[in-house]
């Protein structure tokens, strides 16, 4: 980096302004190599927990599918999206804030068939059924 020209006297007599001196500030290799360094370090830091985040992501809507299939009895697994950013941190929590379950064809134990078209299938008891406890 070069700084911008100034002037000065020498002592000599001469005037001050009479002698144009330009001062250099360049920054050593070695400072600008670790500046990169630091930075791409950090860059590949970040990506990195990015990528364990989507992977514990995938794995995690994976667990969930196959559990709420297993557990309401469906015939297909149901689609799982686990939402929000980073999951690491509400896995390691315990919570998982947001989880939206998209499933067809749930078996309603405990109902009957509707007998006219006013009447609604599954109304009143037992048209969920709570997943199974491990």
């Amino acid at each position: 980096m070069v700084m911008t020209p100034y002037h000065h006297g020498d002592g000599h007599g001469r005037r001050p302004g009479s002698g144009v001196d330009t001062v250099s500030v360049d920054a050593s290799p070695r400072v600008l190599r670790r500046a990169v360094t630091a930075l791409a370090s950090l860059a590949m830091v970040g990506a990195t927990f990015v990528i364990v985040d989507r992977v514990a992501t995938g794995q995690t809507e994976s667990r969930t599918a196959e559990a709420f299939q297993q557990g309401m009895g469906t015939p297909q697994r149901p689609s799982v999206d686990v939402r929000g950013f980073p999951v690491l941190t509400q896995l390691a929590s315990g919570t998982l804030r947001h989880v939206d379950i998209t499933a067809e064809d749930i078996p309603a134990h405990g109902t009957s068939v509707p007998d006219h078209p006013g009447h609604r299938a599954g109304a009143g008891q037992g048209a969920r059924r709570p997943p199974r406890q491990r």
